[in-house]
């Protein structure tokens, strides 16, 4: 679990081996499938102080589901949108391990309400993917940018829809 969260704060703190590592790494699969869920984990204990069975459940389904698609949707528009060169599962990784820094919504959706707290809190997650774009799907700066942006507004639009809410 340490090597995970060594690699988690890499990765936060946009240390290139880390995002190498995931290139190369098959078992960053299961430390990004492990992030997701500790951060599915947390989510119900902070926003309801629920330790409801039932809800942590259905929370962690919601959440892999998410990471699955958000890494779809940052995948293709890196792909087709971008001219990124790369497979889903680095892309897959890198979304996972981005996962956590999520949990920053917990503040800035209260403090700074609605749609300007989304954007704020989504930040570090965006930028994390866009980094990890840069090696993953060997992209310069603006187009990965560009893709882990569409990739994002995409979820965010489904989720507005009623498609895959968190909670």
């Amino acid at each position: 679990m340490t090597k995970i969260l060594t690699r988690f704060i890499q990765a936060a703190t946009l240390r290139r081996e880390a995002f190498l590592w995931m290139y190369f790494e098959g078992q960053a699969t299961g430390d990004a499938l492990v992030l997701v869920a500790i951060t599915a984990l947390v989510l119900p204990a902070v926003v309801f102080g629920d330790l409801n069975l039932s809800l942590y459940i259905q929370v962690v389904i919601r959440s892999l589901f998410a990471w699955l698609i958000v890494s779809a949707l940052v995948w293709a528009s890196a792909r087709w949108l971008f001219e990124g060169h790369g497979e889903y599962a680095g892309v897959l990784r890198v979304v996972g391990f981005a996962f956590p820094t999520l949990l920053v919504l917990l503040v800035t959706i209260p403090v700074l309400e609605g749609l300007l707290g989304v954007a704020v809190g989504s930040l570090w997650f965006v930028t994390v993917i866009a980094a990890g774009l840069q090696v993953v799907m060997e992209m310069p700066q603006n187009r990965s940018w560009g893709a882990a942006l569409v990739g994002f507004a995409g979820w965010v639009i489904l989720q507005q829809i009623g498609f895959g809410r968190l909670l």
